[in-house]
Order: C-alpha cells, then structure tokens, then sequence
C-alpha cells in the first residue's frame, strides 16, 4: 500500500478539518488524483517542470472532431501515465462561445473507470 498527499479539486493539498493533518490518499484514488492533475495542468504552467502538462489550446482545435480528440487525449495519458492507462473515450463535448467542456471516460488498468470532465478554452487556460 502507497500513501500520497490529497488534492483538492482546486489541485491544493487539504488538510483534516478535525486535527490539521495533511489528508492522504491510498493506491485507489492516486490514478484519479493523478489523472486530474495531468489533465488539468497546461504545458508550461509549471515554473519547475515546463515540459510537463497538456496543450489545452490543441485540444480547442479538435473539439469538432471526437476520434482526433479522443487519441490526443489517450496517447498522452498513456505517455504521462504507463501502464495505468488501458483507454480514453470522449463521452460528448459541450462547446459555448469561447470555452468547451470535454465530458471523458478513462479506464484504468485495475478494471474501472474514471468519469472526468476537462474545460478548455481557446486562450490555451482553463
């Protein structure tokens, strides 16, 4: 069994409410945590690692094509993440004005799935 600090939706680590302790998270949720944080960082976001995170603005340019989005999504989770990965499917996309949400499915390599959904706009930011 592997520990890991937890993340918020807001991708900050959260703390107990009752003691002040970092909460942790078991091998079941790390997959889900960590396909959140791949797909919610932009490319470059990152001061520390600017090689690491997604071309949210690549993904604008596919929205009207679901089989091209679907295998950029899934060739780079697959990359980011190993063996983890066993399939991506774009379950619909709903687009307003200059923003889009992308409603996914992944499934893991432990026989379950990840429902997710990841906003992008065509600025490249969620």
């Amino acid at each position: 069994m592997s520990l890991d600090f937890l993340t918020g939706s807001d991708g900050d680590l959260t703390l107990d409410p009752d003691t002040g302790d970092f909460q942790m998270i078991e091998d079941e949720g790390q997959t889900t945590q960590a396909v959140r944080i791949a797909l919610g960082t932009n490319i470059g976001e990152l001061d520390w690692n600017e090689d690491f995170g997604f071309g949210h603005l690549n993904l604008f340019s596919l929205l009207d094509d679901e089989g091209a989005l679907q295998a950029e999504l899934e060739n780079y989770l697959t990359d980011v993440m190993e063996d983890q990965i066993i399939g991506v499917t774009v379950d619909s996309v709903d687009k307003l004005g200059r923003t889009a949400t992308i409603h996914l499915t992944i499934e893991i390599n432990t026989d379950e799935s990840i429902q997710t959904d990841l906003e992008v706009s065509d600025s490249g930011t969620d």
